[in-house]
């Protein structure tokens, strides 16, 4: 019935090379470093006696701050979709 040899079996499995699993990946990727990054702030903040959570929301709230937000989701897709080409030529 299947004729692959056992070791290519796993990675047949495995190797799910669609745009939802690369989305997925730096999705899950970009979480985890933002979550890093609040835990810092927040981390770092109480380290020094200052809000640094508070000040960087502040930041995020003005008008150029969400400018730069915005860039930013930019570098994300960026990034997702150069995986995606890299994966794509790979295979």
């Amino acid at each position: 019935m299947n004729e692959r040899p056992a070791g290519e079996q796993g990675n047949a499995e495995r190797s799910d090379s669609g745009l939802g699993a690369v989305f997925a990946g730096a999705a899950l990727r970009w979480g985890i470093g933002i979550a890093g990054f609040v835990l810092f702030l927040f981390a770092l903040g109480q380290a020094v006696g200052l809000d640094l959570l508070g000040l960087f929301a502040e930041a995020l709230s003005s008008q150029t701050g969400r400018w730069l937000a915005v860039a930013v989701f930019g570098l994300f897709l960026i990034s997702v979709a150069r995986r995606g080409v890299a994966r794509a030529f790979r295979a």
